[in-house]
């Protein structure tokens, strides 16, 4: 059985641009996690973190031309709120030049803990990327919700 609750569908990045599902092993098999492994998470502690590993496979980047989606990129670094001085907006920002086809990657502690997930970046009117810093939404009550939801439903 595979259960998906997603918290956000309509590309709101301030709020939440994430998902999260289970998988349930069928009987007489071991589970997901026991077989591949897994990440934890840490929701809900802010939007600054140091240290961050930011991992995908993109298929482009700010200017590279290295990227093709099919080898695994990553950036290390620190990770802040990407508009500090306004609290309504929470989103996570790393300097990653990763782009495209990154989405949904992890930026983990170095203990595996997840604390924001590739979504986003930064465009002109033209729909040109501006910069090389990528965003996650914020990970704190909607994305708890979310787990709680996941969990709820086990």
């Amino acid at each position: 059985m595979v259960f998906t609750y997603t918290a956000r569908q309509d590309k709101n990045y301030e709020e939440g641009d994430l998902a999260a599902f289970t998988v349930s092993a069928p009987t007489g098999y071991t589970n997901l996690t026991d077989t591949v492994g897994a990440l934890g998470y840490k929701f809900g502690y802010g939007s600054d973190w140091s240290d961050i590993i930011d991992s995908g496979f993109p298929g482009e980047g700010f200017n590279r031309t290295d990227m093709d989606g099919y080898i695994q990129f990553y950036c290390t670094g620190d990770v802040v709120d990407a508009v500090d001085w306004y609290p309504w907006d929470n989103r996570l920002e790393m300097d990653c030049d990763m782009g495209a086809g990154a989405s949904g990657g992890p930026m983990a502690t170095p203990e595996g803990q997840i604390v924001g997930a590739n979504s986003h970046v930064e465009t002109d009117d033209n729909d040109i990327r501006i910069n090389d810093n990528l965003y996650s939404s914020d990970h704190g009550d909607q994305a708890v919700a979310v787990i709680k939801a996941i969990n709820a439903n086990n």
